[in-house]
């Protein structure tokens, strides 16, 4: 009898586990506020070299590398629009930053947004850069 008690107990136990486990891994996951984001991306360092032609190792912020690629060929363009459709969904966001004259968009969501959100940030080599992010 108390082997069958002991069971029951066990079976019990395993069934809250599993219960538990499901609430707190649902299927939705919360997406980032856009807000949130471009304050993350304004401190996010990388190296000169992953992003231009350039043979400089030295770690620049990511903000300096886009008004960098405004002018010049970089790849920033494409690693921004791979962590943006990792983290928003592909399809749902748009990028636009200013640097001077000239306006840069990643993305491709150009009529409906949910939240928008935008940053002003200064560029070690003078100026600011101004960035905007949309959101579906």
């Amino acid at each position: 009898m108390t082997a069958f008690m002991d069971a029951m107990i066990f079976l019990m136990v395993i069934m809250i586990a599993i219960g538990t486990t499901a609430q707190y891994m649902g299927s939705e996951h919360e997406i980032m506020d856009p807000d949130q984001f471009l304050r993350q991306l304004s401190g996010i360092e990388v190296r000169l070299s992953d992003f231009t032609d350039l043979e400089d190792d030295s770690l620049v912020f990511l903000s300096d590398v886009m008004a960098y690629s405004v002018d010049n060929d970089s790849s920033v363009g494409m690693y921004l629009e791979c962590l943006l459709s990792d983290i928003f969904g592909e399809h749902r966001f748009l990028l636009t930053y200013t640097y001077g004259d000239s306006i840069v968009e990643v993305g491709d969501m150009h009529d409906y947004y949910r939240s928008k959100a935008y940053l002003d940030i200064p560029v070690s080599n003078g100026g600011r850069i101004n960035i905007s992010l949309s959101i579906l």
